[in-house]
């Protein structure tokens, strides 16, 4: 199909802004799922790197005040700004990965 791009959400980078901002602002993972409205087990799902919902993309996005398009890779190149945390710009380097 020509002219189309195949796009991919990396949500394991978006959890992991989301986990940074939370702990910034001391926040409990309840509180969080509280404001995200999303269940606690969602927001453990996440952590283990299971995919995040269109609707919970769009709230999590808006908490962090982000542009979605940063998480976004595009045939096989990234658009993620490495260590981005909201707030601050974003640092050289390759984003921490969560051990499992």
């Amino acid at each position: 199909m020509a002219g189309v791009t195949a796009i991919t959400l990396d949500s394991e980078a978006l959890f992991e802004s989301l986990d940074r901002e939370r702990r910034r602002r001391r926040m409990t993972r309840r509180a969080l799922c509280a404001e995200l409205g999303v269940s606690g087990a969602s927001y453990c799902s996440w952590s283990y790197g299971n995919g995040i919902s269109g609707d919970a993309i769009a709230r999590i996005a808006q908490w962090l005040a982000v542009d979605i398009r940063d998480f976004v890779r595009e045939e096989g190149h990234s658009n993620l700004k490495p260590e981005y945390s909201p707030g601050s710009r974003p640092v050289s380097g390759t984003p921490p990965r969560r051990s499992t």
